[in-house]
């Protein structure tokens, strides 16, 4: 009898998963390329409920990421790039009062990059990024490499 939870359906049969193995990739493992025959399984003994032994000696099946399974598995170690990118604003709504106090205003605009790698937490960009702004001269001031948006009383456009 199997413990717990588990249907004896599910301990019977030829195609029996048996693990799921995580592990880390060394940080000098060279990135783009396979890296063949990096993992293997060979099952030393097998032994039902019974206590008889049905395997011995045998190598196992490895399903990798070439998409079938062989007696040993490859890898591919992809270098960590950033995927996508979303920018926001500190302060969402800038309404120009320097006209009327003499005082500008601005905000800055952060962008933040999201990568392949799930364990990689997104960042605050620090460049391949430029901020600009369409006909803007009128409306606002935008520097582009740090990103700060200024509304001064020099502009008296609308933005539409």
């Amino acid at each position: 009898d199997v413990a717990g939870s588990t249907a004896n359906a599910d301990v019977t049969g030829t195609d029996i998963g048996l693990m799921d193995v995580t592990f880390r990739v060394l940080g000098a493992a060279a990135t783009g390329v396979a890296h063949p025959g990096v993992v293997a399984v060979h099952v030393s003994s097998f032994i039902n409920q019974g206590t008889v032994e049905y395997l011995s000696n045998v190598p196992g099946t490895v399903v990798d990421y070439r998409d079938g399974s062989s007696p040993a598995g490859a890898l591919q170690v992809e270098a960590v790039v950033a995927v996508g990118a979303h920018a926001y604003a500190a302060n969402a709504a800038l309404v120009n009062t320097a006209p009327l106090t003499g005082s500008s205003l601005g905000t800055s605009i952060t962008v933040i990059e999201h990568y392949n790698r799930a364990s990689t937490s997104s960042a605050e960009a620090t460049s391949n990024y430029r901020c600009a702004a369409a006909n803007a001269s009128a409306v606002l001031e935008v520097a582009g490499t740090t990103c700060a948006v200024t509304v001064d009383a020099a502009r008296t456009a609308g933005a539409a």
